[in-house]
C-alpha cells in the first residue's frame, strides 16, 4: 500500500512530469544545438578552405607571371645572330639562367620547325629533339605566350610545367622559341 500511495501522490506525479519535460526538452536542445554547431562549423571550414585555394591560386599566378615577364625580357636581350651559333647560344642562356634560376629544368631554345637549338642546363636528349608537337611551342611559334599543361617531360623525364615565348626580329617575324621548364606541379614552382 505505501508504493500505491506514493504513486498516486500529486507530488510525486509533478517530479515525474517534470522530470520527463526536462529529459524531453535537453533532448531536442541537442539535436537543435548539435544541428547549428555542425552548420556553423561547416560555414567555418567551406570560408577557410576558400581563403587558402585563394591563396594558393594567387601565389601560382604571381610565379607563373614572374617566369613569363623573365623569358619574355630574355627574348628581347637575345642577340638574334646567336641562333646560328648554337655553343654560344647556350653559354648565353647558361649566364641568364644563373643569375635567375626560375627554371629548375632550364631553359631552351627552338627553331621555327620545334627543333631544339640549345639548352641550359643540358639535358641528354634535349638538344635535337623536336618539340613541336608540344601545345606551349605551337602556341608560341604562333606568336603568343604559353603556359603549357603539365606533363611528363621528354629530357627530364619527370613532370613539368613548361612555358614558351616566342623570338621575333624587329618585323614581328618569329625566328625560334624560348622555353623555360620548371619540375614538378605548379603548387611547387
Amino acid at each position: 500500500m505505501g508504493l500505491r500511495r506514493i504513486f498516486n501522490s500529486i507530488i510525486t506525479r509533478l517530479i515525474l512530469f517534470g522530470t520527463a519535460i526536462a529529459i524531453v526538452t535537453a533532448t531536442g536542445r541537442y539535436f537543435m544545438i548539435a544541428d547549428f554547431l555542425r552548420e556553423d562549423l561547416e560555414r567555418v571550414v567551406s570560408a577557410q578552405q576558400e581563403a587558402l585555394a585563394g591563396y594558393v591560386a594567387r601565389d601560382i599566378d604571381f610565379k607563373i607571371q614572374e617566369r613569363q615577364k623573365m623569358l619574355k625580357r630574355l627574348t628581347e636581350a637575345l642577340p638574334i645572330e646567336l641562333i646560328d651559333r648554337p655553343g654560344e647560344l647556350r653559354a648565353w642562356l647558361g649566364e641568364r639562367h644563373e643569375f635567375q634560376p626560375l627554371f629548375s629544368q632550364g631553359l631552351f631554345l627552338t627553331d621555327v620547325r620545334g627543333i631544339a637549338i640549345a639548352d641550359y642546363p643540358v639535358l641528354p636528349n634535349r638538344t635535337g629533339a623536336s618539340y613541336h608537337d608540344r601545345d606551349y611551342i605551337q602556341a608560341a611559334l604562333n606568336g603568343g605566350t604559353a603556359v603549357g599543361r603539365v606533363i611528363l617531360g621528354r629530357a627530364a623525364n619527370q613532370p613539368i610545367v613548361p612555358i614558351a615565348v616566342p623570338v621575333k626580329d624587329s618585323t614581328g617575324k618569329v625566328l625560334a622559341v624560348l622555353a623555360g621548364i620548371t619540375r614538378d606541379c605548379p603548387l611547387g614552382i
